[in-house]
């Protein structure tokens, strides 16, 4: 089990930066500034009109982004049995839970 501990220390960097790659700026026209602006700053651009409850797990809140983008987990551990569901689902509430306190640190 304390393999897992990498992984989700992995798993939260990768969105914290994905995060941060949907960023963007706009200019005095309200469209995306070519100088300030992210590598995957068209995913929030695409996405600006669509619900937040679209939003948030895909680029808008790192905690709920653990549900979506808990991804790679499932490359360590692909076999389908309950007690891998289940370890999965405990996964992204750990992910969530580590997201929350690493985001509260670095917003302090």
């Amino acid at each position: 089990m304390i393999e897992i501990f990498p992984i989700l220390i992995l798993n939260s960097l990768y969105i914290f930066g994905f995060a941060n790659a949907t960023q963007y700026g706009l200019d005095v026209d309200l469209k995306p500034d070519p100088e300030d602006r992210e590598l995957f700053w068209f995913i929030r651009w695409g996405l600006r009109n669509a619900p937040k409850w679209v939003q948030k797990p895909i680029f808008g809140c790192v905690v709920c982004m653990a549900s979506l983008h808990s991804w790679p987990y499932l490359f360590y551990n692909p076999e389908l049995t309950i007690l891998n569901v289940v370890t999965y689902i405990i996964y992204i509430f750990a992910l969530s839970g580590f997201n929350a306190i690493v985001n509260d640190r670095l917003s302090s």
